[in-house]
């Protein structure tokens, strides 16, 4: 009886080993061709502007994050690229500024009805096809400086 009980207990323990997936591994950039410096700030939940984490971009210059995800897989996106930089927690849009000049404000509430978003521009960094591949590269464009608002010469 013994015998049988200490296999059963060999058995049991074999069959609760993990499966063990391999890692998934991102690399995601935000590049700034636009031919302007710009500034990303964010606004936490509440809608101020959280200008003690304002990323500067130059022109022709990237951000560029490498991420390992392992099981159980949780993705990686544009949201967690600048997330990453801005190293603070919530918040749900953010304001690219161009020299001080023109601004383009992006929120992360986009709602999708058949994969197609119902609410959102389609430059929008949080759109979920800037974030659905393993290699992801937004590029700010000269397009988005001509399509942004212009502050009179002071978006602050």
């Amino acid at each position: 009886m013994k015998k049988y009980l200490i296999i059963a207990i060999i058995f049991l323990a074999y069959g609760c080993g993990t499966d063990q997936a391999p890692p998934r591994f991102y690399d995601y950039s935000l590049f700034n061709n636009s031919g302007y410096n710009v500034e990303i700030t964010p606004f936490n939940w509440q809608g101020n502007k959280l200008i003690n984490n304002k990323i500067t971009l130059l022109n022709n210059k990237s951000l560029n994050q490498k991420y390992k995800d392992d099981a159980p897989y949780g993705g990686f996106s544009m949201k967690g690229l600048l997330f990453d930089n801005f190293k603070i927690g919530g918040w749900y849009k953010i304001e690219i500024v161009f020299n001080n000049s023109k601004k383009i404000i992006y929120n992360d509430d986009c709602t999708y009805n058949n994969g197609i978003s119902t609410n959102c521009s389609p430059r929008n960094i949080f759109l979920l096809e800037y974030s659905n591949e393993k290699t992801e590269t937004y590029t700010i464009t000269p397009e988005d400086y001509q399509n942004a608002i212009d502050c009179g010469g002071n978006c602050n």
